[in-house]
């Protein structure tokens, strides 16, 4: 059986985070993907929390997994597709809006 050292769940948590950050930094087709890598991350650091019984940091990952659960779940369901160059286009409703003072 893995056992994992309490090192081990920290660094793992952290590469798994700055992953999932990286790939929605790129805001392209595959972005979403770092929804679930920050879900993995997610998942180290609760069992990190626990093992330490940090009780803010285990709260904190909790609500972080709701997020990314939610992430996951609006990139896959209920997104329109992205086109082929990877940008995410906004309709624009008033293109002549002008700011008033």
């Amino acid at each position: 059986m893995l056992r994992l050292t309490l090192d081990s769940l920290q660094w793992l948590g952290c590469l798994f985070g700055i992953s999932g950050a990286l790939l929605l930094a790129l805001n392209n087709r595959r972005s979403g993907l770092g929804f679930i890598l920050y879900l993995v991350s997610n998942g180290f650091w609760v069992l990190y929390a626990i093992s330490i019984k940090s009780d803010g940091l285990l709260m904190m990952q909790c609500i972080y997994t709701v997020t990314s659960v939610i992430g996951i779940y609006r990139w896959m369901f209920s997104q329109r597709r992205i086109p082929d160059i990877g940008v995410i286009t906004q309709p624009s409703h008033n293109k002549h809006y002008v700011k008033s003072n």
